[in-house]
Order: structure tokens, then sequence, then C-alpha cells
């Protein structure tokens, strides 16, 4: 298992959708601007640890999940 930047950000950009955000809105819940949170969705950027762990919180999903698509209790 690895990380992937794209994945991670496929994953976050899916997540995004569930919760009902646009992709403006999520990042200025985020302090980020929608240029940086475009990039990182792309998987242009490394989504930053600070950062992740705030987006999983947002987002109301596990930081497992966002980096390596596995979900809590899965083997």
């Amino acid at each position: 298992m690895y990380y992937d930047a794209k994945e991670c950000g496929k994953r976050i950009k899916e997540q995004i959708k569930v919760m009902g955000y646009t992709q403006e809105a999520f990042a200025g819940s985020v302090n980020i601007s929608a240029q940086h949170l475009r990039n990182i969705l792309g998987g242009h950027r490394n989504c930053p640890h600070e950062l992740l762990v705030e987006t999983a919180c947002v987002l109301d999903i596990s930081t497992d999940y966002l980096l390596t698509g596995k979900r809590e209790g899965a083997n």
C-alpha cells in the first residue's frame, strides 16, 4: 500500500460532493484558495498533513480513507 496524491485528491473530491459542498465553499471552510484545492484534487500537489486532518474532520471521514482508500474496519 502506498500514498497516491491523485487518488487521495479523487477521494477528497468525491466526499466534497457527498457532503454537498461546492469546491469554493469547501476551500473557504478549510482556509485555502480554490486554486490550491483544485491542485490537490487533481493530484498536482500533495495535501499537507495539517490540511489533511482538517479536511477529514470537515468531511467527517477518516484520514486513513483519504490516504489509502481503506475504510475503517476493513482488512
